[in-house]
């Protein structure tokens, strides 16, 4: 393998980075909202977060031609872990390399071939990656045996709506559901309250806060996005840079006596994704799936291809779902004496659960 390009690693302080990122997402080099520079640069203001947060940066001779983040970690057993930031807790999707026109490919094998390169990493974790796209492909092609060892792909189910396939008024195809949206809504403005799409930069920050403390009441510890005070202050800051661009809203159901349930939805391209949710859990009938109905009916106004629901194939995705995406999770190790003795503990400890259940080791 010899690299094309120059490739270097430059940290989220250095004073080029916001013109080279922000020059490449203005041409279009931005698949996601979970590679903007809204999001990461939200994410670099969080010294408590982005310590060990690196950015690789592809240049020929004369400009930059792409790049991927990567945040290096200590993860189980003193491993040095590489993923994209925030892989454990933000669980971002449909990730590729920023890349210029023309040049995706190039791009991902030139971060790839660097990768394969590094020796300061132990484990590869590259969770949420576009299974179609140019990464996947070049980690795959170029981080392979006997230098590196590869572990099988995990699929990560994102199920969507395909919005333009059905028509308005039966975005969601159950009639019941149906019916179940119109009589919260109704009970909810009975009540003194209602439904609004909040876009204002201040709203969807304010609005926000609302959504993680109903998260947070109701999911506690099983739940790791705002389980911090620096998460929390990373997504507000997102959140409100997102909607300054366009890109955020909130969709929130409220009674006489607060919010019942609120959205949080990300806008890029002819894609909106449904991100996370805040649930009371002391309201009546289902105002989740009131703003999921809600949510389908803003992404027709607004002329969206999709309503994307990311990640997890939860029993309310699946009800109003036209079909489930596949993203990829790619994990390599690099033989070390760290890794390998890591590996062995493992594989004992599977060992051992297998002979107590009678199973096998895989």
């Amino acid at each position: 393998m010899t690299a094309p390009a120059t490739v270097d690693a430059v940290t989220p302080g250095d004073p080029a980075l916001r013109a080279v990122w922000r020059g490449l997402q203005d041409q279009g080099a931005v698949c996601s909202p979970f590679l903007s520079w809204e999001w990461f640069s939200a994410l670099f203001d969080q010294p408590d977060l982005a310590g060990g947060v690196r950015v690789l940066v592809v240049r020929d001779a004369s400009r930059p031609l792409g790049l991927l983040p990567l945040e290096w970690v200590r993860g189980a057993r003193g491993l040095r872990t590489v993923g994209i930031p925030g892989w454990r807790w933000l669980a971002p999707d449909h990730l590729d390399v920023v890349a210029a026109a023309g040049q995706r490919r190039f791009v991902a094998r030139s971060v790839a071939h660097d990768l394969a390169r590094r020796r300061e990493w132990d484990v590869l974790d590259l969770d949420g990656l576009d299974a179609d796209g140019c990464l996947a492909a070049a980690v795959r092609g170029l981080l392979r045996p006997p230098r590196l060892l590869p572990r099988a792909p995990e699929p990560v189910a994102a199920p969507y709506v395909d919005v333009r396939s059905r028509p308005r008024e039966r975005l969601l195809t159950s009639r019941k559901l149906r019916s179940q949206v119109r009589r919260t809504l109704r009970e909810a403005e009975a009540a003194g309250g209602g439904f609004r799409t909040e876009r204002d930069p201040g709203r969807v920050e304010a609005s926000l806060d609302e959504l993680m403390h109903l998260h947070n009441a109701r999911l506690g510890s099983v739940s790791a996005v705002f389980a911090t005070a620096a998460r929390r202050r990373f997504h507000r800051l997102a959140a409100r840079r997102l909607a300054e661009a366009g890109h955020a809203r909130v969709y929130r159901l409220a009674t006489g006596s607060g919010p019942a349930a609120l959205a949080y939805a990300l806008a890029w391209g002819d894609r909106l994704s449904l991100y996370t949710m805040g649930v009371d859990p002391t309201a009546a009938l289902s105002p989740g799936m009131t703003l999921v109905g809600q949510a389908l009916a803003g992404a027709a106004d607004e002329g969206f291809a999709e309503l994307d629901l990311l990640r997890g194939e939860e029993a309310y995705k699946l009800r109003v779902a036209s079909d489930v995406r596949r993203d990829v999770r790619l994990r390599v190790l690099r033989p070390t004496p760290r890794s390998l003795a890591a590996a062995g503990v493992a594989l004992v400890a599977r060992l051992r659960t297998a002979a107590r259940t009678g199973g096998d080791a895989r």
